[in-house]
């Protein structure tokens, strides 16, 4: 018998392996004919087992923290389920935090993972399917799918490129993103990253694949939207009239967060007209004694709190809040009275990283964190106009990406069918289809009249 001791549970292995076969009473001729067939249906009480004659297929068994039984003239080996190797407990989810819903998130053990999603999806249906990537350290990946909704095509696609990866090790989902996405050299995201199960569990629903990698609390969704990255799972917990306004508040934070510091520049320098007056005067009596133009103002003061933010993740617990806030306060203050960046300024840069936080896909964030630079490049050349152009050449960009073969902008661009939950956050008796972007199997997700109660049993053709 072959297993690391520090990954297999020793107690269940005194009960299920070895206890068993010392009670067992063999005669001369069945210990002569013995096999790891006749161990794991009369004798083992090991409730998963399974035989193989390739010693490659041991060795990661092994590895995983499983157990080999071997036996004298067998021509194979036996692998028994022994995992018992520490592992971290469920707890609430650090960056989708929120009031409403579940406060359990993703752990970094992929079997874990995988029963907390089979017990929100209670469905047949529901296909589990483990390869394992990486040549010198394999890592087990997991996709999701629900067989009679998704698209065959996404699901072939999704195992295609999983399979045809060739690399050494998986560090975690992180890797599997890079390694599977479909424009690397794109800012924007392609993929949706989440550590909530029920929100994994509700994009199953719609017909999307999950990916789980093994030593990662995160689960990668596909394909997906532009859209889909400014919803969250708490949106779909409140009743339309406070879930609208949130989404509307996130879009204009996504505004604020990108243009801005753009949109200042440009008006400062060469749109004045566009400004009140007084707001000009104010303006240039602030920045009386600045010896900086506007662009190096803003980028000193945007390159700072970077630094700051950066420094207050990376510096632990409480600490790095306290960090972040003494610190911005402090050298804010300590710039304005220096006179080298005008008090406006750091209101601006404030707001503007205050917009980044409210966006709750960080990859998407900080997507944004960099075209700001860009914009503000843009705004510096040619004002307006050079946003403007900006713009359209980020559209431009944005408009050919493709998340597994689905265009990123849909259902924006290409115009798919009518969806209830794009800017506006619908009823939820009203939204009676799935997706048209993701082409699922079934398109109906609830019947016309979800909410019978409403009125009895309606006639035919009635709607609410």
């Amino acid at each position: 018998m072959v297993f690391i001791g520090n990954m297999a549970d020793r107690k269940y292995i005194q009960s299920a392996i070895l206890r068993p076969i010392r009670t067992a009473r063999f005669t001369k001729q069945s210990a002569r004919t013995i096999t790891v067939d006749n161990l794991a249906a009369d004798i083992l009480t090991a409730h998963s087992t399974s035989a193989t004659c390739k010693y490659s297929h041991v060795i990661n068994a092994v590895l995983t923290g499983k157990t080999a039984l071997f036996v004298d003239g067998s021509n194979s080996a036996l692998l028994i389920e022994t995992q018992g190797y520490a592992k971290r407990e469920i707890e609430k989810p650090s960056t989708e935090a929120t009031l409403r819903g579940s406060f359990e998130g993703f752990t970094e053990t992929v079997s874990t993972n995988v029963t907390q999603i089979r017990r929100l999806v209670k469905n047949k249906q529901l296909i589990h399917e483990t390869m394992t990537i990486g040549r010198t350290s394999p890592t087990a990946v997991s996709i999701l799918y629900l067989k009679n909704i998704a698209n065959p095509a996404v699901v072939r696609e999704v195992k295609r490129r999983l399979q045809s990866i060739k690399t050494d090790a998986l560090g975690g989902n992180g890797f599997t993103e890079q390694l599977i996405e479909d424009h690397p050299m794109m800012l924007f995201p392609q993929i949706l990253t989440t550590e909530r199960p029920d929100r994994t569990a509700f994009n199953i629903l719609e017909g999307k694949v999950a990916i789980l990698t093994e030593g990662s609390p995160f689960a990668l969704i596909v394909p997906v939207s532009f859209v889909s990255m400014f919803q969250t799972a708490e949106e779909y917990q409140l009743r339309w009239p406070y879930a609208t306004p949130l989404r509307l508040i996130r879009l204009i934070a996504y505004l604020l967060a990108t243009f801005l510091p753009a949109f200042y520049l440009g008006a400062t320098n060469y749109h004045q007209e566009l400004l009140p007056t007084d707001l000009i005067i104010a303006i240039g009596r602030d920045r009386e004694g600045v010896p900086f133009p506007t662009l190096v103002e803003i980028i000193l003061l945007e390159v700072s709190w970077e630094l700051i933010r950066e420094a207050g993740i990376r510096v632990p617990g409480v600490i790095g809040s306290t960090l972040g806030i003494i610190g911005a306060l402090i050298l804010g203050q300590a710039a304005v009275a220096a006179k080298i960046v005008s008090p406006i300024m750091v209101i601006i840069v404030a707001v503007t990283g205050l917009g980044n936080f409210a966006i709750p896909n960080y990859n998407f964030a900080f997507a944004l964190r960099l075209l700001r630079f860009f914009f503000l490049i843009m705004a510096s050349i040619a004002g307006f106009f050079g946003i403007s152009i900006g713009m359209l050449i980020v559209m431009a960009g944005t408009a050919r990406i493709k998340s597994f073969g689905i265009p990123f902008m849909a259902p924006l661009w290409p115009k798919a069918a009518s969806d209830r939950d794009l800017l506006v956050r619908g009823l939820l008796w009203k939204q009676e289809k799935r997706p048209d972007y993701v082409n699922p199997l079934q398109r109906q997700r609830q019947p016309k009249i979800s909410r019978g109660w409403v009125k009895g049993s309606p006639p035919k053709g009635y709607k609410e």
